[in-house]
């Protein structure tokens, strides 16, 4: 093989080390068994694909060095000839940019792991060497900012976004527009919080008010200092105190944005399913839930309604998901599959994310309705590694532990285009200890037993329709 490998080099196309070294290189770098299989592959490339192949990819890998081990380099080189033997019509760019977008995603995903022991670790007093009251500063400081900026989008502002959210510029001539989005996804997750798990879940009494009063002023009260560098305290800021009206509005903002999330989807999904020419008792079961979302999102309700819109909540969920799951259509051109994976990661990658934001860029990979399906399948769902902090006001803030951001795919647009893939907040259960996913590929699957969607946005990507 190695003289195989001398014969077969180019000068057309050197390689820096050439191709003998690689070859050793990404041998000792793999399974014992996989040797075979690798020594094969290698065989079979420069046997039965152009001659200059194995460079151009060896050659475009090199400026990888930097951000990547070796070996991981060494194993998107064995994934990229494996996948042109087995697709050869396929663009080498196409191949090579959807593997290099794997080992990223795996990267991103490790330092992710990294990050939640980290933070595990310092917050139960794990000793770190040199760095331990260093860390402990950084952590507790970030705390204190975090809670700053969720307390500056105060119960006032989310009932304002509920009362304002069917006609947002309602304001004065001259007055500056309010961003609402962001203080009406403040009151679900804080809802989340109180309830312990999603909204949808099926709820046997109201909520109560009186407890979560009682732990929200225990908790304003007990706001710890943040420790500085110097050793010094900095005192915290002083606390907003929540009133039992301010409890009620938050519930009922929270419980009104759910609703109007599914308002939104069960359109878009109806729209999906006439361009697939479905109609199915699906599609009537979803078209039944229009009217009582609608007026859950816009309406102002009194504790004696939060059963029933509990109620509607489940049920719209189990609609849309039944309904997703119905509109199976043919496989989506290899082209569209490739593409499509290379684009969402260079979106994505200059994509802002802000709590309740509803906007975004564009994925340029044209889509036919057909398309669709294959999207959700392998995106829908799917864990964001790489989003470790979301702007809160003008704060860049890390998730939390019991945090997540995943990707969510939606049946249609209100924008003209043909879906769009939004990034959803997941939350994961009171008492559960997983990661978000255990999964390796790219966009691993969400542990949907420890983890729920809790349906606020932070950012919304539009695809365009073929």
């Amino acid at each position: 093989m190695f003289e195989f490998l001398h014969e077969q080099e180019t000068r057309e196309v050197p390689v820096t080390g050439g191709l003998p070294a690689w070859f050793i290189s990404t041998m000792l770098t793999r399974a014992p068994a996989e040797c075979d299989e690798t020594q094969s592959s290698f065989m079979q490339t420069l046997k039965n694909l152009d001659i200059g192949f194995l460079p151009k990819i060896i050659n475009k890998l090199l400026p990888l060095r930097s951000a990547m081990d070796m070996c991981v380099i060494y194993d998107i080189l064995v994934r990229i000839m494996k996948d042109k033997l087995a697709n050869p019509a396929s663009l080498d760019e196409d191949i090579f940019d959807t593997h290099v977008a794997w080992a990223e995603g795996q990267l991103r995903m490790q330092n992710t792991q990294t990050l939640f022991a980290s933070i595990a670790a310092v917050s139960a007093n794990v000793p770190m060497g040199a760095k331990t009251e260093s860390s402990k500063v950084a952590l507790a400081s970030l705390r204190q900012a975090v809670n700053a900026a969720n307390q500056a989008m105060t119960p006032k502002l989310a009932e304002m976004a509920r009362r304002f959210r069917k006609s947002p510029t309602a304001s004065q001539p001259g007055q500056e527009k309010v961003d609402l989005d962001q203080p009406h996804s403040w009151s679900v997750p804080k809802l989340l919080r109180w309830i312990e798990g999603p909204v949808t879940r099926p709820a046997q009494s109201p909520i109560d008010r009186a407890k979560i009063l009682a732990t929200e002023n225990a908790a304003a009260g007990r706001q710890p200092p943040a420790p500085s560098a110097k050793g010094k305290t900095e005192p915290a800021p002083p606390a907003i105190t929540p009133k039992e009206a301010d409890i009620d509005g938050t519930i009922q903002d929270a419980l009104s944005a759910t609703a109007a999330f599914f308002f939104g989807e069960i359109q878009d999904m109806l729209t999906l399913a006439r361009k697939l020419g479905t109609d199915n008792p699906l599609t009537q079961a979803c078209a039944d839930l229009i009217s009582p979302l609608d007026i859950l999102a816009n309406k102002p309700m009194g504790p004696e309604d939060e059963l029933k819109a509990r109620a509607v909540l489940t049920t719209a969920e189990k609609a849309t998901t039944d309904l997703r799951h119905s509109l199976k259509t043919a496989q989506a051109a290899l082209q569209v599959q490739r593409r499509f994976q290379v684009q969402l990661v260079a979106a994505l990658m200059n994509e802002p994310m802000a709590w309740g934001k509803r906007h975004g860029g564009k994925i340029a990979c044209a889509v036919k309705p057909t398309d669709w399906s294959y999207i959700v399948d392998n995106f829908h769902n799917r864990w964001l590694p790489q989003v470790k902090s979301v702007t809160i006001g003008k704060l860049n803030t890390p998730l939390d532990e019991d945090q997540a951001a995943a990707l969510y795919i939606t049946g249609s647009s209100l924008s003209g285009y043909a879906f769009d893939v939004s990034v959803h907040i997941w939350q994961r259960y009171p008492g559960k200890t997983s990661l978000p996913s255990d999964k390796s590929d790219a966009f691993p699957a969400m542990n949907t037993e420890d983890w729920f969607d809790s349906y606020v946005p932070c950012c919304v990507l539009h695809v365009p329709a073929a």
